[in-house]
């Protein structure tokens, strides 16, 4: 129980630090592209 809740929270930490900066340079993307046209 205890290593299969160290899982999921290695894998919320992992999604975090893949999808989040991907969340973001995505969101400024179409706000730089929405200022430049």
């Amino acid at each position: 129980n205890i290593i299969y809740s160290d899982l999921i929270a290695e894998e919320r930490y992992l999604a975090w630090w893949v999808l989040y900066p991907r969340l973001i340079s995505t969101q400024f993307g179409a706000l730089q592209y929405r200022i430049s046209t």
